[in-house]
């Protein structure tokens, strides 16, 4: 049983979804919250690391 509208969903979920890597601490997601930049994630991901935001939409990285 197909669900209408649920490739719908699971594009937009990929595009405002992020990969976090935490310098040799691992990795961790996020969601893009704001068109202003702010990711949300837990704070385990990130506590005191410098991080590599890889961006679902387009594969894109930046350093934070």
């Amino acid at each position: 049983m197909a669900i209408a509208g649920f490739g719908e969903i699971a594009e937009q979920l990929r595009r405002s979804t992020v990969l976090i890597h935490a310098g040799g601490r691992g990795s961790g997601s996020g969601v893009i919250w704001s068109s202003e930049g702010t990711i949300v994630t837990n704070a385990h991901v990130v506590h005191g690391s410098s991080v590599r935001v890889r961006f679902g939409m387009d594969g894109s990285s930046t350093r934070l």
